[in-house]
């Protein structure tokens, strides 16, 4: 299921629909990689396409999303080289694409941090993932969790005690209260989306399925939704020349 999918179904309007219903007479675009029809294949285009909706006339709210450095920290880690390199090279085609455009403000910002993680698997410990309906989802570090019937009070005993220390578990009751998911009215299919219990992580540790006894995601170095410092906070750089 696509993002357009998901949309339809959850029938919502995205940001730049907002805005643009605010705002009729601007200029409201967004640009993308690949991952999207007609986006950037080489951060070289991207750039390009940046700089042709910047140069439009009048008032405007352009958004770009780039894939990297996220589609790479996740294979090699927060601390590689090649990490390092990715993000000194958009920083100097940022610079650049601003001093192109006077008097326009460019915020850069991140849509989450990641740090290194270590996988349970689901297989490590068969006792407590034979409590679920099915295979958790969501996130690594946030885990979905939908517990067979009158099995809820066994799952939290046993999963505060074997990880307990790495994870913060909250009901879903505990979920919605408490605004996990953000304030406002609760979209009317909640209840589908939000398992008995939700696992948040609060160290370098994650879950994964298995797959013939071996992790799907084995070689993955790093990840995100978790509850540390480097996951939650991020920068936000302001340029205007």
């Amino acid at each position: 299921m696509n993002g357009a999918d998901i949309r339809k179904m959850l029938d919502y309007d995205d940001i730049m629909t907002l805005i643009k219903r605010q705002n009729p007479e601007m200029h409201v675009t967004s640009v993308w990689p690949s991952i999207k029809p007609n986006g950037a294949e080489t951060i070289d285009v991207f750039f390009q396409m940046l700089d042709k909706e910047a140069r439009v006339i009048g008032p405007k709210f352009v958004y770009g999303y780039w894939i990297q450095p996220d589609l790479d920290t996740h294979d090699y880690g927060v601390s590689h080289k090649a990490i390092t390199k990715i993000i000194r090279d958009i920083n100097k085609r940022v610079e650049q694409l601003s001093k192109s455009h006077a008097n326009t403000l460019f915020l850069i910002i991140a849509d989450h941090g990641l740090v290194d993680i270590e996988f349970i698997g689901e297989d490590d410990n068969k006792k407590l993932f034979n409590l679920l309906e099915h295979p958790f989802s969501n996130e690594p570090r946030a885990a979905n969790f939908f517990v067979k019937d009158k099995k809820e009070r066994a799952f939290k005993r046993l999963f505060n005690k074997e990880y307990g220390h790495h994870f913060i578990l909250k009901s879903k009751e505990e979920i919605l209260n408490e605004q996990w998911y953000g304030p406002g009215i609760p979209h009317p299919m909640i209840e589908r989306f939000v398992g008995d219990f939700l696992a948040i992580a609060t160290d370098r540790y994650s879950f994964d399925h298995t797959k013939d006894g071996q992790l799907v995601h084995n070689e993955m170095k790093a990840h995100h939704a978790g509850l540390t410092i480097d996951e939650m906070l991020i920068d936000i750089v302001a340029l205007i020349k």
